[in-house]
């Protein structure tokens, strides 16, 4: 065993579950007040699930280390090898039992050794998590005057487990099989007698760990409960305001080397270089950042890609990149930054390469980064296009890949999901009450993202997401030319399957370049447009909103003409923007929506676009109506409602691929604010929520034709005045 492992997606659900036990009880013995939110709490632990106490992480790292070898037959001998740190875990002789104990007269088999340890070490690293990890973390937020070991859990799914006969208190009730809620605990008030004592909350302190070990019990544990809430944790460091500079020449001739170079440097009143990024607070030990660098057109000397630590107080290095210029032409420079798998911002600069031109300094460029804390189990799918029509695939998590090359075979790939498309249109239109056989229907929509994953995804970024699969938690699909459907993707490669649709599996959202990072979405006030002839469903789909803003919005209107929307947007507009109308859409022309007063097309956002006029505010934008996602090529660009409402500052976007039934998008709308606003998930977790809940199995890929743009772990603000739209 070595280093701490992240958690399994099966072990994350069993951490949300032992979270969601911890808060019921704490709730109902007044801990935690009334008004205080799960999400509130939920966020709290989330951050630190795969660190939220080291005796819980050396316990799951044990459990973690048993499992994988059981899963390979290995598990006798690997105990043999692991027996002294084994039973530094779990308590002296536990191995040596495991080993020994058997029924009969021989050694205990591999089968035997999988069906008792391996769940044995399992139900040890829940106790630690419970009353080691989350707890401690929880109970001091509140400061609550009574000690962690007069705390009762005996009640809670994640009760520690104990020596085989009567449990403490009684045998522990059976639980429902498969995914059935147990049955609801009687509400018998704050004197509630449990196996034996009381005191003011009604909480008793449960049992010390056994001291025996018995061939169904679990190891005893190597220290008693703590008997009195432990100290808070030290408070992280202050923030550390920092500028992100970025240098290259302006102009050059062809066949000259020109050097790149990218700095992370300290914030100050006389630092002039560069623009301020919001403040974050840096580890002690630093944190480690990816820069890679897009050049088309030039030709790259060395690695596009290096790393950097920023360290507390201190400028980090300077990044150097070399380039060489080729043919005559502007060309375009793109230098991105991640940490782990979350994409924090990009910078753009231009070359301009001509025959007899003198090399000329550039300024400096610069781009904020909202923050440089990531998301635990997001990676980032980047997907750049070359100068010659390849394509670049890079996996980036907490292992940074190299990039794929990969070229199309089928011809423009524009067209090829125009193709898909149509399909998935007309089978929307097919869906629904006397429509096509809905069983034949969800085959085909099967079929057409296994298709897509094997055709679209090369081989060697597939193998490199099945060895990833285990510690995702989200995908964020990060590109500047979108044209395939990622939302369609079906993983599928022989025996590896996951569990339905990727988007069905884990949240997954878009990026374009050039969009800045929110965390927070301030959602002070909604506007609806509702242009004259809307669908019918338009006015339902607006009260439903409205009704979940009827707690603190300082604002509701409706809007129905360009002109107002356009000055809404050019002045900066704070809140939700949900367009509910028909969106007509080609390729030749793009989206356009007939508004009162005239047509209203991307093209009218270009003020707004290019003066940033959203960045400050960082709304969000829901466009609920017929391809509103889709963009055309727009001279050096491309044009579409996605690409200028993100690019004008927009903190996120939802929009559609392809025509959708309006039925079918009111109730998408619905599920997706019910979860976002009324249940205060995040951003990724509303777009899962809502496809889960709109997959009927009729055929309809209505909840496949979302786009969702912006911060996986993005949340809204309360609505009120004073909500702030970025997270420090």
């Amino acid at each position: 065993m070595s280093g701490r492992r992240p958690l399994r997606r099966e072990d994350r659900a069993a951490f949300e579950r032992i979270f969601d036990d911890a808060v019921r009880v704490l709730r109902r013995s007044g801990v935690v007040p009334d008004h205080v939110e799960d999400a509130d709490l939920h966020a709290l632990v989330v951050e630190a699930m795969d660190s939220v106490n080291p005796v819980a992480d050396r316990a799951y790292d044990a459990y973690a280390y048993l499992r994988e070898h059981a899963e390979r037959g290995r598990l006798r001998r690997a105990m043999a090898e692991a027996a002294p740190e084994l039973d530094e875990v779990y308590g002296e002789g536990w191995t040596r039992w495991a080993l020994r104990e058997h029924a009969g007269p021989h050694p205990p088999s591999e089968q035997w050794l999988a069906e008792r340890v391996v769940p044995a070490a399992r139900a040890r690293w829940e106790q630690e998590l419970l009353f080691q990890g989350i707890l401690p973390l929880l109970i001091p937020a509140f400061r609550a005057p009574w000690a962690l070991a007069d705390m009762d859990f005996s009640s809670a799914r994640t009760a520690p487990p104990v020596s085989p006969g009567a449990a403490p208190g009684g045998t522990p009730r059976p639980q429902p099989a498969g995914d059935a809620e147990p049955d609801p605990e009687p509400d018998t008030g704050p004197d509630v007698t449990w196996h034996g004592g009381t005191n003011h909350t009604g909480i008793v302190r449960p049992p010390d760990p056994p001291t025996q070990v018995t061939p169904y019990g679990s190891p005893p544990a190597q220290t008693a409960f703590p008997r009195t809430v432990p100290d808070p944790e030290p408070q992280p460091p202050p923030p550390d305001p920092r500028r992100m500079v970025v240098e290259l020449v302006d102009q050059a001739p062809p066949g000259t080397r020109v050097p790149l170079h990218v700095q992370f440097v300290r914030d100050g009143p006389d630092r002039t270089d560069g623009v301020p990024l919001r403040a974050f607070a840096v580890p002690p030990e630093g944190a480690r950042l990816l820069v890679t660098v897009y050049a088309p057109g030039l030709t790259v000397l060395g690695d596009l890609q290096q790393e950097v630590t920023v360290r507390p107080g201190a400028d980090s290095d300077v990044l150097r990149f070399g380039l060489r210029t080729t043919a005559p032409g502007l060309r375009t420079v793109t230098v991105r930054a991640f940490h782990r798998g979350t994409f924090l911002g990009e910078v753009r600069a231009q070359v301009s390469v001509g025959t007899g031109a003198p090399v000329r300094d550039g300024p400096p460029r610069t781009a904020a980064l909202g923050t440089v804390a990531f998301d635990p189990g997001e990676v980032t799918l980047q997907v750049l296009r070359g100068a010659d029509g390849s394509y670049s695939f890079q996996l980036i998590g907490e292992t940074c890949y190299a990039p794929e090359s990969f070229r199309t075979v089928g011809g423009d790939p524009r067209l090829i999901s125009e193709r898909v498309y149509r399909e998935l249109r007309q089978a929307a239109a097919d869906a629904g009450p006397g429509g096509a056989d809905g069983t034949a229907g969800t085959r085909r929509l099967r079929n057409l993202g296994v298709e897509l994953w094997a055709s679209a995804v090369p081989e060697a970024v597939r193998r490199q997401f099945w060895a990833e699969a285990d510690r995702v938690s989200s995908v964020t699909v990060l590109g500047e030319h979108d044209l395939v459907p990622w939302e369609l993707l079906y993983p599928l490669d022989g025996p590896s399957e996951g569990p339905g649709f990727l988007a069905e599996w884990l949240p997954v959202v878009r990026r374009t370049f050039g969009q800045q990072r929110v965390r927070r979405l301030a959602l002070p006030e909604v506007t609806f447009v509702v242009p004259p002839g809307s669908p019918p469903e338009a006015a339902r789909e607006v009260e439903t909103v409205r009704r979940l803003f009827d707690a603190g919005a300082t604002g509701v209107r409706v809007l129905d003409d360009r002109a107002s929307v356009a000055a809404l947007v050019e002045d900066g507009y704070r809140g939700l923007l949900h367009f509910a109308c028909h969106n007509a859409f080609t390729t030749e022309r793009g989206s356009v929506v007939s508004m009162a007063d005239g047509p209203f097309d991307p093209v009218d956002l270009a003020y707004a676009t290019h003066a940033g006029t959203l960045r400050e505010s960082g709304p969000m934008v829901f466009f609920n109506a017929c391809r509103s996602a889709g963009q055309i090529d727009w001279f050096a660009s491309t044009l579409g409602w996605a690409p200028q409402f993100l690019r004008a500052g927009a903190g996120a976007f939802v929009g559609t691929l392809w025509p959708v039934r309006s039925d079918a998008a009111q109730d998408f709308a619905r599920a997706f604010y019910t979860h976002f606003l009324g249940h205060g998930g995040s951003l990724g977790e509303a777009s899962l929520h809502a496809r889960r809940a709109l997959r009927r199995g009729d055929g309809d890929p209505t909840w496949l034709a979302y786009a969702v743009y912006g911060s996986p772990a993005a949340r809204a603000e309360p609505p009120g005045p004073a909500a702030t739209t970025r997270q420090p």
